[in-house]
C-alpha cells in the first residue's frame, strides 16, 4: 500500500477498502494453500472477521501516515422494500459506516445515492472539530507499531462451504456475463448491487473450492447436486 501512494503520488485520491477486492486478491494470491480454503462469503466473510477488519486498520494507517483519504468500503445494499424498509437500511447503513469512521476512515462509498444525505450527517457528527475527514489524527498510527503479519491471514476458521453460497456464487458470475455483453458493467440483484468485485470473488472462491474438493455442509437435498446445471437453465 505504501508503494501505491508512492507510485500514484498527487493522481491518487487515497485508498479504499474494499471487501470483495481484497478477498478474490486473497485468494488469487494464496488461493493454493488448502490451509486458506474460504469458507461461504456470504454467511461467514465479512469485515468483523481477523484478517479483513485487521487490512483495513493497516490501509487507513498507512494512508494517514502519508496523508492520504482512506475510504470505506462500497455499501452494498440499494432501497428494495421487497427485501426491507428505508428505516432498516439506514439503520444497517449507519452501524456499518459508524464502525469504519472510528476505526479512522475519511468517508465511504454508497451505490444508493438516497442514503449520501444520512451518511453526511454521520460524518457531520463523527469527525472530530468539524472536520472533513480525519488524516491528521495521530492515534491512528498506532496499528503500524503493533501488527502482525500474521493476523493478514486468519482466515475464518469456522464454516465452511454451503450449496447456498455455491448458488449465489453462480448467479453472480451468470448475471455479470450476461450483463457485460449488454454493456452493462453492474446489475441489482436481491437488493444488492453487483459488480466485477463480486464477480470475481465468486468465480475465485468456486475455483478454489474445485482445486481443494471442499466439503461442503450437510444438506438433504439431492436436487443440490445437480446446481449449477440447475441455475444454469433458470438463466437460459
Amino acid at each position: 500500500m505504501d508503494e501505491i501512494l508512492w507510485s500514484l503520488k498527487k493522481h491518487s485520491a487515497g485508498l479504499n477498502c474494499g471487501l470483495w477486492d481484497y478477498s478474490a486478491s486473497f485468494i488469487t494470491r494464496l488461493g493454493h494453500n488448502k490451509k486458506l480454503l474460504f469458507p461461504d462469503r456470504s454467511k461467514y466473510v465479512n469485515m468483523s472477521q481477523s484478517f479483513l477488519s485487521n487490512y483495513r486498520k493497516l490501509l487507513v494507517s498507512i494512508c494517514h501516515k502519508r496523508g492520504a483519504p482512506a475510504t470505506g468500503g462500497m455499501f452494498a445494499l440499494v432501497q428494495d422494500l421487497s427485501v426491507m424498509s428505508r428505516e432498516k437500511l439506514i439503520e444497517i447503513l449507519l452501524e456499518n459506516k459508524k464502525i469504519e469512521t472510528l476505526i479512522g476512515a475519511d468517508g465511504g462509498l454508497v451505490y444508493d445515492l438516497s442514503l449520501v444525505e444520512p451518511l453526511k450527517e454521520l460524518y457531520k457528527e463523527l469527525f472530530p472539530n468539524g472536520k472533513l475527514n480525519q488524516i491528521d489524527e495521530i492515534w491512528t498510527l498506532n496499528y503500524l507499531n503493533n501488527k502482525n503479519e500474521e493476523d493478514l491471514l486468519c482466515i475464518p476458521q469456522t464454516g465452511g462451504a454451503t450449496f447456498d453460497g455455491l448458488k449465489l456464487n453462480i448467479e453472480v458470475i451468470i448475471l455479470f456475463i450476461e450483463n457485460w455483453i449488454l454493456k452493462k458493467g453492474h446489475f441489482i440483484y436481491k437488493g444488492k448491487v453487483e459488480d466485477s468485485a463480486t464477480a470475481e470473488i465468486s468465480r475465485s472462491q468456486i475455483w478454489q473450492q474445485i482445486r481443494h474438493k471442499a466439503v461442503f455442509e450437510i444438506t438433504n437435498d439431492n436436487e443440490k447436486l445437480f446446481l449449477p446445471h440447475n441455475i444454469s437453465l433458470s438463466f437460459v
